[in-house]
């Protein structure tokens, strides 16, 4: 690409996103047949991901179980999701308006440095901008505290630029995290918040670059892996669960039960974790980064602490083990040695806490303080690995 035709698609872009509030349909799609230049051998959109396959897990049918026998005992009707209108978006609000700037000068200063190495987009690499805008705009909506219904539009809109129509546009945005159960679209998710936090904060991010590597990376993921650090395993467990069972009756046990599950999944939201799994008494997720595992489950416990003081009577406690390594990923799960013994260290773990390996450890340095608690011996290893408790801030 010669230099007067980056300058005048540079000012082309530039032009569209400094006027995004009063563009004309018109030259949006102008730039979007410049930016796209369609290519009739592109490979089609992927697939949604498949569903893991149903695994029998007792624990999670029984809670189940309880729920609906404690339901009809209270003799409550089951309250039943319903589909409703999605509540109108103000978009003349102060914070819907400067996350919009936000996202347009993102987006724009993105696209301007992939136009500077010749990128197209096939239908690959969209969808790969898809979910790298998705997470950049759940991280600004989480700085601006935009409701679910303005994070969705402001999403809407960066997948309408890229050229996918508002049909398309809407549903992958009310959509999204059913993709995130992949674990190469979730890296694609977190470079993309990982790239908007630089961005606000501002530091000298070339947002380009990160798009290209990162949509590089997604086209091919067998070359990514092999640059790609270990994968931390997080464990929750509800300590006494089934004394809690018998303590509080099935209906009291399934609120703690709900409540674990709200803090531990705002606690991955905020830290980039991925849940894999529900285990009936707690939840498995993994992280690519170790310091994010880390700093998720400090949150959880802090979270349960300042619950628990404002109110006593809740009894919900819970312990938090991490793993750091080269887990096997097959149908949305992990399997393999970090998982288990990941699951090992969580069994390990004192009320309240949270017990980490020593690579965990290692990886995490500078984020958090952390105890040597000496070897331990946990079953199906040879040797007796040392663990350490995490210092959790009052």
């Amino acid at each position: 690409m010669s230099g007067s035709v980056v300058f005048v698609g540079s000012f082309l872009v530039s032009a569209v996103f400094l006027t995004m509030m009063f563009i004309s349909s018109a030259e949006v799609q102008h730039l979007r047949q410049y930016l796209l230049a369609p290519d009739p051998a592109a490979p089609a959109l992927p697939p949604k991901p498949a569903k893991p396959a149903k695994v029998k897990r007792p624990k999670a049918e029984d809670l189940i179980a309880l729920e609906i026998q404690a339901a009809a005992e209270e003799a409550e009707p089951e309250e039943v999701e319903a589909e409703e209108e999605a509540v109108p978006v103000d978009e003349s609000a102060e914070g819907f308006r400067q996350s919009k700037v936000a996202i347009m000068k993102f987006l724009e200063q993105a696209l301007a440095g992939m136009m500077k190495e010749g990128f197209k987009l096939d239908a690959v690499s969209k969808f790969g901008c898809h979910l790298f805008l998705a997470g950049a705009s759940e991280t600004l909506g989480r700085r601006n505290k935009l409701s679910d219904n303005e994070f969705v539009k402001i999403l809407e809109q960066c997948v309408g630029v890229l050229g996918s129509g508002p049909d398309i546009a809407k549903r992958f945005g009310e959509k999204y995290e059913e993709y995130l159960l992949e674990p190469g679209y979730a890296r694609m998710f977190r470079a993309g918040g990982t790239a908007m936090d630089e961005f606000l904060a501002g530091k000298p991010t070339n947002i380009g670059d990160a798009l290209g590597k990162a949509v590089d990376q997604f086209k091919n993921p067998e070359e990514a892996k092999k640059g790609a650090g270990p994968v931390a395993v997080l464990f929750t467990d509800i300590v006494g669960s089934t004394k809690l069972t018998q303590q509080l009756g099935d209906a009291g046990a399934q609120k703690l039960v709900h409540l674990h599950n709200s803090v531990v999944r705002t606690a991955l939201k905020e830290h980039r974790g991925t849940e894999v799994k529900h285990t009936g008494d707690g939840i498995m997720a993994s992280f690519a980064s170790s310091s994010d595992a880390v700093s998720a489950g400090i949150d959880i416990q802090r979270a349960l602490n300042q619950a628990r003081a404002k109110d006593p009577s809740i009894l919900l406690r819970l312990r938090v083990g991490i793993n750091a390594g080269e887990p096997i990923a097959e149908n949305g799960d992990l399997f393999g040695t970090t998982v288990q013994i990941a699951a090992r260290i969580c069994d390990k773990a004192p009320t309240d806490g949270v017990m980490v390996s020593q690579l965990v450890k290692d990886l995490s340095q500078g984020k958090a303080q952390f105890e040597n608690k000496g070897t331990f011996e946990l079953k199906g290893v040879t040797e007796a690995p040392t663990l350490f408790n995490v210092v959790i801030p009052d």
